[in-house]
């Protein structure tokens, strides 16, 4: 019998599930988590918290059935609104955070104050 796996992203315990793909498949794991539409920053966070996990190397990252839209599909559900386009987390847009329905030029605009806050 398979045993029961914790998700790594809603955390609900599935026999259901799938790998996330190993450290040297670089492209196929970033576009995984692309797909979860994630704000760079938190990207970054999951990236570092998932290859920690692998790094251990007896540990694997699982993902449940619940973010797949079937068992043939080796990718993930995209969550984000255009695909290859970076646009705010579910999430935010939930809470009524309004600066997350602005037009995509002013998000970026937004995006590139917060990098760099001096304006130089």
């Amino acid at each position: 019998t398979m045993s029961s796996r914790e998700c790594a992203i809603c955390h609900q315990w599935s026999t259901m599930v799938r790998s996330l793909p190993n450290l040297k498949m670089v492209e196929r794991r970033t576009e995984w988590l692309k797909r979860l539409n994630l704000s760079w920053q938190d990207e970054e966070v999951r990236e570092a918290e998932f290859r920690a996990i692998q790094e251990q190397g007896t540990r694997r990252v699982f993902w449940c059935f619940r973010h797949f839209t079937n068992s043939n599909d080796p990718y993930p559900i995209d969550l984000r609104l255009t695909p290859n386009e970076q646009v705010p987390p579910l999430d935010d847009a939930r809470r009524g955070d309004t600066q997350d329905v602005l037009p995509m030029p002013a998000r970026i605009k937004r995006k590139e104050e917060d990098k760099n806050p001096t304006g130089t």
